[in-house]
């Protein structure tokens, strides 16, 4: 069966959609008519959390998120929190394991 991205056009590696193909927002708008804002997962978890998870009900949060990456979200005053230029909490590539895989994307 394939993945949703590749039944709608779009490449399998969402990772790649930004980079390569014009940002999934510009796809988005394309495809269903409407504006689409994105954020890292990881910003939209800590988002998350303060609605349903964890820190439900508080107006400030901090999430952090060791997984294949390396991420988090800050919530202050129930808003996400972009930083000036728009990119705080991403902290691109930062090697986690040592002896572990060699990220593609360095």
């Amino acid at each position: 069966m394939a993945s949703t991205a590749s039944a709608w056009g779009w490449p399998d590696r969402s990772s790649l959609l930004t980079a390569r193909h014009g940002g999934v927002a510009k796809l988005v708008r394309e495809r269903f008519g409407t504006r689409a804002p994105v954020h890292h997962a990881a910003r939209l978890a800590a988002l998350a959390e303060t609605v349903w998870g964890a820190t439900t009900g508080q107006q400030n949060a901090l999430y952090l998120r060791l997984s294949h990456d390396v991420g988090g979200g800050l919530v202050v005053a129930g808003r996400l929190h972009l930083g000036p230029h728009r990119i705080a909490w991403q902290f691109g590539n930062i090697t986690v394991d040592p002896d572990g895989a060699r990220c593609e994307w360095a």
